[in-house]
């Protein structure tokens, strides 16, 4: 990552008050060091990803133009990193040093596919030489260019869940009913007593079609055991790290406190056993929890080697060149020779202090980085520094294209912007002039403050953003919580991912001239936030009315509060490979050799009495599988033998079947299919309970229909038979909205009398505007997509009406109570501000 100094990304809660026009999200884009980036034809810098519209995006930058640029002009494009297929309308501004717009390229609503056009842009954008001419003050003191990218907003995206497949392959995790393989792993005996009796091994059940697609060397363990499960030995590891090493396969993760105290070992077994995600994550923990010494230099350095772990050995040599004169005076006659190159990399990263991400320059490419490009484009990340050099370079010559990659900041949540607006998000490319400590910050704008529910205990929670791996939001309660004092508010970072996590961060308001008023630092280290501890902050944070009252500038004009949380950036947190096991999973899709069975999918209906029909299409797929992620499809089958177990289906058509089983197996389904055939989708999955597709191609049939008069009776009721909560409200608004014309030209003889209350809900809306979000009451006017959303995150099913969707969140929420102090418990007491630091900060700024 690049070194940044309090970039700030900008999100909104609500809808903030603009005057006018469309809504658009925009990104800056911090081209530092411009005028050294590579500008020979065809090469191009990548700038960070960002999220707009549920995709993932990314700048193309040509400082010396594409293949097809004109001489002396820079080239620039929209890339879409997401897989399947988008749409976008999108416009490109290049900011002078003043930050004021200098020139826009527009462009119209564009297709993008991930197999036919992934870029639309503008081969001859600016001219380089304009740009790069002092007088024009394109580029600021720093020598970094501004470019802002706005998307037009799709407003009218509703939340649709994530594809269930990995977390399902998780869950079966030790799974003995369904195991069909056992590995016995022994304990080792501490005690040098010969004559204590060795623990029994402890006992892992596992599938083995798992571990061939995921971890072919324990697969290769077992051998064919007829219809008794087959039992492996494993000697040389403890139980405890191989119950890790096996998690991480079926898609589970290491806590950080475990990857600290076992790295060493969690790094043996993962290179034994060819997990090399694990092992590089492990190798970048105990690089991060591990101070080089000159008395464990060369230990270090000599297990590195012996483990491969290119990272490790990069950060020892870096020290012995830094500690030049300490290092003469050592031993390095247990150092292999052929080391020496290692050491010469590390000299010139010194001598040079910088360095040029082009081909030639690959040799003093940090090892992070080198793993990146590798993981970027599918290649092994784990080898020498030497083998990934040259995977790299034998990639640009069979491409004949060599591609500047600088990755860096990734920040997912944005707030609404109108066009180019101060409120930006802003990413960096290349290392900005800074110094001082490097820290992330995310400011957050609470529209509506004053209307925001302020009854005790009721929360209002930011979106999510990024840092340092980990993903995190902000917990706002405008009436306190539980154990504040009356009067005041509470707010708390929340740690949003799994598993353990260390911050150092703080939180401060800005007033409506953007100035800090309210500030807070408290310091959290060495796993503050676990399972158990998700929230830390400050019940009394300071008091609600100081921020109401006009004089004292909180709010902007139009009521909206800006809270800053900082949070201190894990610099030297190296590239670690995400877990690979959605994208192993769904390589097994339709693979024939490893199925145990097979459906036979009728074609679409012959209307021609006379013409045969087509012979059933085969789709070949593996029982374990489909009883975890789709147990209908699954209980369509029973055991036939040693023979591969076949089941009809003649109420689907082959196309759209084929869809659904690749969304099983944790595929997509591309935009355009989705609108296509979204009622043949939508009809499938709830026949068949694939829940998140359905709903998926709900939102699809939602956002590419059109209700109108001669439609709206019809989708009303397709909506009410099939369970579709999202289309009914849809429609109810609609009817609402047009209610007139309905009464005069509807008749609704065949609607059941029950969705007279969706109709009720659908005008209180209307009559009240937007719901309250944090009130319980709020319930019955919500939104769909935000009931869903609530119950997604906390676990419970996203698939019935409105009424079932109520009950079950008014259900959890009298559960919660239940439960006396649960978030007190996870603010400690010793972690907020005494009473009267409180009050003296109020008082002190209502004065």
């Amino acid at each position: 990552m690049t070194n940044i100094h309090r970039c700030v990304t900008t999100l909104g809660l609500g809808r903030p008050s603009s005057s006018s026009g469309e809504e658009w999200q925009s990104f800056k884009m911090l081209f530092h060091g411009f005028a050294d980036l590579p500008s020979t034809v065809g090469q191009y810098t990548l700038s960070p990803e960002f999220t707009c519209n549920g995709h993932r995006w990314c700048i193309d930058l040509y400082p010396g133009g594409d293949n097809q640029a004109s001489v002396g002009r820079l080239s620039l494009h929209l890339r879409h990193c997401s897989g399947g297929y988008a749409t976008a309308t999108f416009e490109v501004s290049v900011l002078d040093k003043y930050q004021s717009v200098q020139h826009t390229k527009k462009s119209t609503l564009r297709n993008f596919s991930s197999e036919e056009k992934k870029t639309w842009g503008w081969h001859d954008s600016f001219r380089r030489s304009y740009i790069l001419n002092q007088a024009n003050n394109y580029l600021d003191d720093n020598g970094t260019l501004a470019v802002v990218v706005s998307i037009q907003r799709d407003l009218a995206a509703p939340f649709v869940p994530n594809n269930p497949m990995s977390s399902m392959i998780t869950s079966m995790f030790l799974d003995e009913e369904t195991a069909d393989v056992c590995f016995e792993v022994s304990t080792e005996v501490d005690s040098d007593d010969g004559d204590e009796a060795a623990p029994l091994p402890v006992a892992f059940h596992a599938h083995h079609l798992i571990l061939k697609k995921c971890a072919p060397m324990l697969a290769s363990l077992f051998g064919s055991d007829g219809e008794e499960i087959a039992t492996a030995t494993i000697a040389d590891v403890k139980p405890a790290i191989f119950r890790h090493l096996l998690h991480y396969v079926y898609g589970g993760s290491v806590e950080e406190g475990e990857l600290n105290t076992h790295a060493k070992d969690i790094i043996n077994a993962a290179d034994k056993y060819s997990i090399v995600n694990l092992k590089l994550q492990a190798e970048a923990t105990y690089v991060k929890s591990t101070k080089i010494t000159m008395d464990n230099a060369i230990d270090n350095l000599l297990y590195a080697d012996s483990q491969n772990l290119a990272l490790l050995k990069e950060v020892v040599m870096d020290f012995l060149v830094e500690k030049h004169d300490e290092a003469v005076t050592k031993d390095f006659s247990d150092v292999p020779s052929y080391l020496m190159r290692d050491l010469l990399v590390a000299v010139g990263r010194v001598k040079d202090g910088k360095y040029d991400s082009s081909k030639d320059n690959y040799t003093s490419m940090r090892v992070s980085e080198l793993r990146m490009k590798l993981a970027e484009i599918g290649l092994d990340v784990d080898g020498s520094r030497e083998a990934m050099i040259e995977a790299l370079n034998k990639i640009a010559e069979d491409s004949n294209e060599v591609v500047s990659q600088i990755r860096c900041l990734l920040s997912q949540e944005m707030t609404y912007v109108h066009r180019i607006d101060t409120n930006l998000t802003t990413l960096d490319v290349g290392c900005p002039s800074s110094t001082g400590e490097e820290w992330q910050s995310f400011k957050i704008l609470f529209h509506d403050f004053a209307d925001l529910p302020s009854a005790v205990d009721q929360c209002t929670r930011s979106p999510e953003f990024t840092c340092n791996g980990h993903r995190w939001c902000i917990l706002l309660y405008p009436g306190g919580e539980g154990q504040a004092r009356e009067g005041y508010l509470s707010l708390y970072l929340r740690h949003c991912s799994g598993g353990c996590a260390t911050a150092t961060f703080e939180v401060s308001f800005l007033d409506k001239f953007q100035k800090r008023k309210h500030y807070f630092t408290d310091k959290f280290m060495d796993g503050s936030f676990d399972s158990d501890n998700t929230n830390w902050g400050w019940h009394d944070f300071c008091h609600r009315s100081t921020i109401l009252y006009h004089s004292n500038n909180y709010l902007d004009d139009n009521g909206t509060l800006a809270v800053v949380v900082s949070i201190k950036r894990d610099s030297a947190a190296p590239f670690v490979p995400s877990n690979p096991i959605r994208s192993m999973m769904a390589g097994m899709f339709l693979d024939e050799e490893t199925a145990d069975v097979c459906f036979e999918v009728s074609s679409a209906d012959v209307h021609d009495g006379d013409e045969a029909a087509p012979s059933p299409v085969t789709f070949h797929a593996h029982s374990f599988v489909l009883k975890t992620c789709a147990p209908m499809l699954a209980s369509l089958f029973s055991s036939d033998g040693d023979n591969i177990a076949t089941a009809s289906i003649n109420d689907v058509k082959p196309a759209i079947f084929h869809h659904m089983l690749h969304y099983v197996y944790g595929g997509d389904v591309a935009e355009g299919e989705l609108n296509t055939h979204a009622k043949d989708i939508i009809n499938a999955a709830d026949k068949y309970s694939i829940v998140n597709l359905k709903l998926e191609a709900e939102a699809a049939y939602v956002k590419s229909t059109k209700i109108t008069m001669d439609n709206a009776m019809d989708n009303l009721l397709y909506a009410d038979a099939l369970n579709l909560a999202l289309l009914k409200e849809v429609v109810m608004d609609f009817l609402a909205e047009n209610h007139d014309e309905a009464i005069e030209s509807l008749s609704f003889t065949e609607v059941p009398s029950y969705l007279m209350k969706d109709v009720f809900v659908a005008f209180g809306r209307k009559i009240k505007g937007e719901t309250n979000e944090g009130s319980k009451d709020g319930l019955n006017t919500m939104h769909v997509s935000e009931l869903r959303m609530k119950l997604a995150e906390i676990g419970l099913d996203v698939d019935g009406s409105r009424e079932a969707m109520i009950e079950a969140l008014n259900a959890n929420d009298d559960e919660f109570a239940v439960d006396s102090n649960e978030d007190g418990e996870e603010i400690s007491d010793e972690h907020s501000r005494s009473d009267e630091d409180n009050e003296e900060f109020s008082a002190g700024e209502e004065d």
